[in-house]
């Protein structure tokens, strides 16, 4: 396993954004202000911070495995 490659500025990049998501839903939960935020708006934030996790676990994944992966 090569680690030698692993972009970290770009993998904290995407899980910072997807946290702050998750902060924005929590806080807005934990005030009682969720209901200002249509059901529409809720599952993009959701899936916009699933798909920045996913995003960094390919990072991770596609700079462990090796350049034999590759193609």
């Amino acid at each position: 396993m090569s680690t030698d490659n692993i972009d970290v500025d770009a993998i904290n990049l995407k899980l910072s954004a997807a946290a702050a998501l998750i902060d924005m839903i929590y806080t807005l939960e934990s005030t009682g202000d969720i209901d200002n935020l249509s059901q529409h708006s809720l599952s993009a934030c959701l899936s916009e911070a699933m798909d920045l996790v996913n995003d960094s676990r390919d990072l991770l994944i596609g700079t462990t495995k090796g350049a034999s992966s590759a193609g």
